[in-house]
């Protein structure tokens, strides 16, 4: 350290510190390594997490003056991508593992965004050949018009969602009648 000019802050900060031989050990290193930057998040006892980033600063004549050190409070952000991370992990879980068929769709072009196994099982085929499809393959032909016409209300906004009867037809010509309920999903058109 700079003729221990930093000890005194040095201290106070590392009385905060959850790890304090590590965050002491770092800050050592990095005045020991005059040309390194660093970019690492630290967490204090009080549950703070702070991101860190330091940089050595030079003149023009690539003199060494010492450092510059940025600190940035980011817990509320780490909470929130946590907060998003289970709810993406609890949404997948129910998703994959639903008794019920549950199918994103491109309502422009029919297209499947995304099946679960068991509306794959539903229309009698894998999950990867349901990503090569779209619905109104694998609809019985008689009941295709009744669906386009509700689609065409659901794309227009004129309706929010329908529920309707109809038959999926399976690879081998087996149809097997599903009940479904078809609504937008906000956020994509």
């Amino acid at each position: 350290m700079s003729a221990g000019l930093d000890a005194p802050v040095l201290l106070a900060v590392s009385d905060q510190v959850e790890n304090t031989e590590t965050f002491v050990s770092r800050v050592q290193y990095l005045y020991a390594r005059r040309g390194e930057k660093s970019h690492e998040e630290i967490r204090l006892k009080d549950g703070r997490i702070i991101d860190r980033y330091s940089s050595p600063v030079t003149g023009a004549d690539s003199k060494y003056y010492g450092r510059v050190w940025y600190f940035r409070d980011i817990t509320e952000r780490k909470h929130a991508e946590l907060a998003l991370r289970t709810s993406e992990e609890r949404f997948k879980t129910i998703f994959l593992q639903s008794s019920f068929g549950i199918a994103l769709i491109n309502s422009s072009n029919g297209r499947f965004f995304e099946v679960n196994p068991r509306f794959a099982e539903i229309a009698g085929r894998s999950v990867e050949e349901m990503a090569n499809i779209d619905w109104v393959q694998i609809t019985h032909p008689d009941d295709v018009q009744a669906e386009l016409e509700h689609m065409a209300l659901l794309n227009s906004g004129k309706i929010s969602g329908f529920r309707m009867e109809k038959r999926y037809v399976h690879p081998d010509g087996a149809a097997v009648w599903v009940n479904m309920t078809i609504s937008h999903l906000k956020g994509r058109r």
